[in-house]
């Protein structure tokens, strides 16, 4: 999870330099460090939850264990939200 985190910041900063003669990429989703910072956030939230009742030896980890569900799914349509933002080729 570290590699994607660092290569995901990587990408950000190289995403300043790319543009089309209509739009740069940075103008598309200029907010995008703050989602990809929520996205990963949701992601160590999860995990967390998923972990919890190991870490307390709980016989009900139903709850967890579903609130890890959904933060995964959070995180994957944020995910899925950024990277379809980013397509630069549409209605040129």
């Amino acid at each position: 999870m570290v590699v994607s985190v660092l290569a995901s910041f990587a990408q950000l900063q190289e995403l300043a330099h790319i543009q089309t003669s209509i739009v740069s990429a940075v103008d598309l989703l200029p907010n995008i460090g703050m989602l990809k910072s929520i996205q990963y956030l949701l992601l160590v939230v999860a995990l967390v939850l998923w972990w919890w009742p190991t870490w307390q030896r709980s016989q009900r980890a139903l709850l967890p264990i579903s609130l890890g569900v959904v933060c995964v799914l959070l995180a994957e349509f944020l995910g899925r939200g950024i990277f379809y933002s980013l397509h630069m080729t549409v209605g040129l």
